[in-house]
């Protein structure tokens, strides 16, 4: 990766609006990571980053194969990305839109992080930013401006993470969500291929029977889900995850 930017007297990023560079300048300032950055920062930046297109359902990523090699920032469009939260194969699945950065933080930490296993897929046409891993690494060592941006970066994050919920989320969602992690795709359908008792759910959801009773009941009533012994088709996915997510 290569770059031409070139600098006015007080140091900022010049560049023709439709040139490579220019893209690659408006791309990353885009990013929730970089959007307060100083220009100095953006232009050390700008060589080892790529701007790469992916049409609707395109794989970014697949899951199993993110090695934290690669950090990846939406700027266009929007992706569907998939985090396994445990060894039993429960998937977070949350829809991400442009500034959305996904694998920094993991560079950041270090190669003990680097098997996160996460998945993404393009819901619309989308365009990304893709940033390697040990060029940033090899930025933060080297370049003051960087060290100090990204620290405030993991700084910000720790707080994020840790400040108060802004409330427990209730226990039907907890159903939905359990239910979103046993969803698969078969063909053109989205199932669960064999449903697990009300009990078993309850238990994995941290809810009562008649919580999940009550949740799965409702899903049948209103069509989102119909019964397909032993398992359940999902008529209608996308309400599904809204109502879990």
């Amino acid at each position: 990766m290569s770059s031409n930017l070139r600098t006015d007297q007080k140091g900022t990023v010049a560049t023709t609006d439709d040139s490579p560079e220019a893209r690659l300048v408006r791309g990353l300032k885009q990013l929730t990571c970089f959007a307060d950055a100083p220009d100095a920062l953006i232009k050390a930046i700008v060589p080892v980053a790529d701007l790469v297109a992916y049409n609707p359902n395109d794989t970014v990523i697949a899951m199993g194969q993110y090695d934290g090699s690669m950090c990846y920032g939406l700027i266009e469009g929007q992706a569907r990305l998939m985090r396994a939260v445990n060894d039993t194969g429960d998937i977070d699945v949350s829809d991400i839109s442009a500034g959305h950065v996904s694998g920094l933080a993991t560079i950041l930490a270090g190669s003990g992080h680097s098997r996160e296993k996460i998945s993404m897929v393009a819901a619309t046409a989308i365009e990304i930013i893709i940033l390697d891993a040990a060029a940033l690494k090899s930025l933060c060592q080297t370049n003051l401006i960087a060290c100090q941006h990204f620290m405030q970066y993991l700084a910000e994050e720790v707080v994020r993470l840790e400040a108060p919920s802004d409330g427990d989320v209730g226990p039907e969602r907890r159903v939905f969500r359990q239910l979103m992690s046993l969803v698969r795709r078969r063909n053109d359908e989205y199932v669960i291929e064999e449903m697990p008792r009300h009990a078993v759910i309850a238990e994995a959801a941290g809810v009562t029977d008649r919580d999940a009773a009550a949740a799965i009941a409702g899903l049948l009533a209103r069509q989102i889900a119909v019964r397909d012994y032993p398992g359940l088709v999902v008529r209608d996915v996308e309400a599904l995850r809204s109502m879990a997510y």
